[in-house]
């Protein structure tokens, strides 16, 4: 039983000590429209704006993850996602008002807060 015990610890030990999924870098693939900001943990998009992008995911040590990122709005009214090619995605704001953006990693959620703004 002991040894039982000893080897489920040293084969958790690994994922229990792993810096998890802390934010995304954004590789913009068109133009950001005037406005809008991409940071690490938040998304601002003015209504009517669109931005073509690859998300990366990083660990909290800010190590690069090995998975590709999964985009979905929490409010497809306010700001929509669209899948695109190669692992990119089209941002576009619909509509004034605040939601999230989930971020899914290799089964690793991170919530961005995203907000649509007027457009300047």
């Amino acid at each position: 039983m002991m040894r039982r015990t000893i080897l489920a610890a040293l084969l958790l030990a690994p994922v229990a000590c792993s810096p998890s999924f802390d934010h995304v870098e954004w590789t913009t693939l068109s133009p950001l429209p005037k406005g809008a900001t991409l940071g690490p943990t938040s998304v601002t998009l003015p209504a009517g704006g669109s931005v073509a992008t690859r998300a990366t995911a990083f660990d909290s040590s800010g190590m690069q993850l090995g998975c590709e990122p999964v985009l979905t709005s929490g409010d497809d009214h306010v700001l929509h996602i669209e899948p695109a090619t190669r692992g990119s995605d089209a941002l576009r704001g619909i509509a004034i008002g605040s939601t999230r953006v989930t971020v899914t990693c290799d089964g690793e959620t991170l919530d961005l807060g995203a907000r649509v703004i007027a457009p300047p």
